[in-house]
């Protein structure tokens, strides 16, 4: 039907961020400071967009809490520089699929986040 479903369990340690999309780009695969365009990672995208279906703001019913997208200016970069985007009912963000932007999304600590993901 074209919907993937994944169901993840985290521990948090000490506080610490735990992410349930790591930090990635759309359009290639990471090798140690590159990341190159192998058939597996999906080349031919050019752009990705994410359009958020609910935020933290909505009734409780359909709330939840964490699972924010984040832009990283590198591959292993620290909590307090990356950039983060609120959820909200109906906001986009559309940006290149490449190496430019570097992003993840830090992990759902209760409730339910939907998204609609488009390359």
């Amino acid at each position: 039907s074209g919907w993937t479903s994944y169901k993840h369990r985290f521990e948090l340690l000490d506080n610490a961020t735990v992410d349930s999309h790591h930090v990635h780009a759309d359009n290639c695969c990471r090798h140690g400071q590159r990341c190159l365009p192998e058939p597996t990672c999906m080349p031919w995208r050019s752009h990705s967009a994410v359009l958020f279906l609910h935020g933290h703001e909505e009734k409780a019913n359909f709330g939840f809490a964490g699972g924010k997208f984040f832009f990283s200016p590198s591959w292993s970069t620290r909590e307090h520089e990356r950039v983060r985007i609120m959820p909200k009912a109906g906001r986009m963000v559309a940006f290149r699929a490449g190496l430019e932007n570097l992003h993840g999304v830090e992990a759902v600590l209760h409730g339910k986040r939907c998204a609609l993901l488009v390359w």
